[in-house]
């Protein structure tokens, strides 16, 4: 080799009767941001692996030598993996563990073939076809067929590149594709030493295969819609990096768009996410989602199908995922903090995209509203209950009344604020319950829409309009009463004892003007001549109890509202209860209380 002007560097002793070698190399940056290159060698000597390791210009042992149970006819090496081919089996060798896997038959005619095809995965000829194993070992389950049997089989990515009878096939892994196919009288021997530059040998000539630039194959690709190989050929492509990522992005958007219309709807969600496309413009690959000025502006790489039936509801279903996680990255990634997005990957050539942050979260979450109608409707309560929901308000109340869901419209408008809205829809509905309910958890602040709405419920039904303002729930409890009852006195004047007995008796409201209040209402009451007797027996029972057990009326301002006589008894009867001795003297009370005495009883 010397007068070739490769001259010897080491002579490995140990390697005599060496039948077969192969190496692995490693590329890869340094600590210091340097290229490292390690170089590893194993040797087969027999049935006998010896492995080394580059260092200064020789080669040192790497570990004890390895045993097998054969002689091997062909070896390569990914990882910590070598693939190994004996007379009628292949396996897999564990450099860690040294154990050894069993795989499969060889060819039944011709010599076995391995060739690498990445860092983890292997190609292995059987027959006519070549199957591909990975060093976890597993079957991919991916075979690519061959005219003939191969006699010498190499990869240049993205092409296995085989000798086969006569002539040389060229085959693609995924998609299996025939790429190229030639007579090549003679040929024996193949190899690859650089990407693109494949050399073939005959027994007196030698051949370089030179493949077409880079750009020429992937636009033919793309022509013929081979999507993955183009993607391939384009991480390959010896460009500047931020062309090559363009590139890439652009093919991606070509895939997923392809995908789409191929209704494999997951495939192509997946790809819009990591390449951050633009909401709205996935949403308009869909119909009636958005509005149809915006989406006639949105131009496509192609015709967008006709979905339909089971077709648009499993696409709907990738579509939700897509926007759920472009809803969180918009939420809680820092670079969106912002509210301006300079992000965002347009679909269409022509087409803009959204630059402001709550713009394009209205869109994402309108259409996830609409998505959920047509899907799983029990999801659009939770997504209109949440505090960060940006829903358009006009189409979202579009879309609700189509599909007749008047309790979360009213959701909506409660979210928003939008009380008058609510009790308007509700009115019209003429639904007295719901609208009770409504009122009873607006809260003080809200005071003057709950006397507004409250008016016709207690109109119709004063009882039930009555439990807006008495029952047992926290908003309820903390409307402001003097205007609760200043409402009752002006409107509803038989409502309001039993409002004043509710706020005394069961809220245990203490304040000296809501008592004195129902004590003058117990005493009109009994002095109004359209009660009926059997109602005033009760009320002054009520009357007389209350003198007794409540601490916190003002007797002075009570006393003004009783005439003179009824003056001197009622000061004696107030005297009287703090000795917890009564004394009555009833001729002058029924004098006081106009011929209308109090019952026996009292």
């Amino acid at each position: 080799m010397s007068q070739f002007n490769c001259p010897a560097i080491t002579t490995m002793e140990r390697t005599k009767g060496a039948n077969l070698f192969v190496l692995d190399v490693v590329r890869q940056k340094s600590l210091t941001g340097g290229p490292s290159i390690t170089v590893r060698m194993c040797v087969v000597v027999g049935k006998r692996l010896q492995l080394f390791y580059w260092k200064n210009r020789n080669f040192f042992e790497l570990r004890e030598d390895l045993a097998v149970p054969d002689y091997p006819k062909a070896i390569s090496w990914c990882k910590e993996t070598l693939c190994l081919a004996f007379k009628t089996e292949y396996c897999l060798l564990n450099l860690l563990t040294g154990d050894q896997e069993e795989l499969f038959t060889t060819s039944k005619q011709g010599e076995p073939l391995i060739t690498r095809v990445s860092i983890d995965m292997f190609a292995l000829v059987q027959d006519k076809k070549s199957i591909l194993v990975s060093t976890d070992r597993n079957l991919e389950m991916k075979a690519v067929f061959w005219n003939e049997i191969p006699t010498a089989l190499v990869y240049d990515e993205p092409y296995l590149i085989a000798i086969c009878g006569k002539g040389v096939e060229i085959r693609t892994v995924a998609p299996k594709l025939q790429i190229d196919c030639f007579p090549l009288a003679g040929a024996k021997l193949i190899s690859t030493t650089k990407r693109g530059h494949v050399y073939i040998a005959s027994g007196n000539s030698i051949w370089c295969l030179k493949s077409c630039p880079v750009e020429t194959q992937i636009e033919s690709f793309l022509k013929e819609k081979h999507f993955e190989l183009a993607l391939s050929l384009a991480n390959l492509w010896d460009e500047l990096p931020d062309e090559r990522c363009k590139q890439v992005a652009h093919i991606q958007k070509l895939y997923a768009f392809n995908l789409f219309c191929n209704k494999n709807f997951d495939g192509a969600m997946n790809i819009f996410s990591k390449l951050e496309t633009d909401a709205s413009h996935v949403i308009g690959l869909f119909p009636d989602l958005l509005p149809a000025d915006f989406r006639n502006k949105l131009e496509y790489p192609g015709a967008l199908p006709e979905l339909q039936g089971i077709d648009l509801e499993k696409g709907l279903l990738a579509l939700t995922k897509f926007l759920i996680q472009a809803r969180r990255n918009l939420l809680g990634d820092s670079k969106f903090k912002l509210q301006t997005i300079s992000s965002t990957v347009a679909l269409g050539e022509g087409n803009s995209t959204i630059r402001t942050k709550n713009q394009l979260l209205q869109i994402i979450d309108t259409t996830l509203l609409k998505c959920y109608l047509q899907t799983n409707e029990s999801l659009v309560e939770s997504l209109l209950r949440l505090k960060d929901n940006y829903c358009h308000l006009e189409e979202t109340e579009r879309a609700l009344k189509r599909h007749g869901k008047l309790k979360e419209l009213l959701i909506m408008y409660r979210t928003r604020g939008l009380h008058n809205q609510a009790l308007h829809l509700l009115q019209r509905e003429n639904n007295k319950v719901r609208i009770i309910q409504y009122l009873q958890h607006l809260g003080r602040e809200h005071m003057d829409l709950i006397l507004e709405f409250s008016k016709p419920v207690l109109l119709e039904n004063p009882n039930e309009g009555l439990k807006i303002f008495i029952e047992d729930i926290q908003e309820v409890e903390s409307l402001p009463r003097p205007r609760v009852y200043d409402f009752f006195l002006n409107n509803f004047i038989p409502l309001v004892i039993l409002y004043l007995e509710h706020i005394i008796h069961v809220w245990g409201d203490k304040t000296p003007m809501f008592h004195n209040a129902l004590i003058n209402q117990y005493r009109e009451r009994i002095c109004n001549s359209t009660t009926d007797q059997s109602s005033k027996e009760q009320l002054q029972l009520k009357l007389v109890q209350f003198l007794q057990t409540s601490q916190y009326y003002t007797a002075e301002h009570v006393l003004l509202h009783f005439p003179y006589v009824g003056k001197i008894f009622f000061l004696t009867c107030f005297l009287q209860l703090f000795q917890m001795y009564f004394l009555l003297n009833f001729s002058n009370f029924q004098a006081c209380m106009k011929n209308e005495p109090f019952s026996t009883n009292a």
